[in-house]
């Protein structure tokens, strides 16, 4: 799992890409409600079009963290059930791994969010 993480953050950047974007795009937004009189009136519907992009974009980002988050869960809680069966201590190690790589990924979706 640490050799993913490493590869992913080689390959990917610090793994905040996502945040930077948001930041970003609330500081363009921000920008633009600030000073609403400088835009011309036939502009304001590609604006309001890219907002609905973009808000789908997040929205789908937020749905598929919400996914693994209760993948994760499901499968935790069933490989726990399964290790009361005669032989499923291995069912409850493979419980014991998901719980961690579950926390760690509530701890990233967490740091993500944050608004710091």
């Amino acid at each position: 799992m640490l050799a993913i993480s490493y590869i992913y953050r080689k390959n990917k950047g610090d793994g905040f890409e996502m945040k930077k974007r948001i930041i970003s795009y609330r500081l363009k937004v921000d920008s633009i409600l600030s000073n609403p009189d400088a835009i011309p009136p036939e502009r304001w519907n590609e604006i309001l079009q890219e907002h609905l992009v973009q808000i789908g974009f997040f929205q789908h980002e937020r749905l598929i963290h919400l996914i693994v988050t209760v993948t994760f869960a499901i499968l935790t809680i069933m490989s726990f059930v399964f290790c009361g069966f005669p032989g499923g201590w291995d069912a409850g190690a493979f419980g014991a791994d998901l719980t961690v790589c579950g926390a760690f990924d509530s701890i990233h979706y967490a740091l993500l969010y944050a608004r710091k």
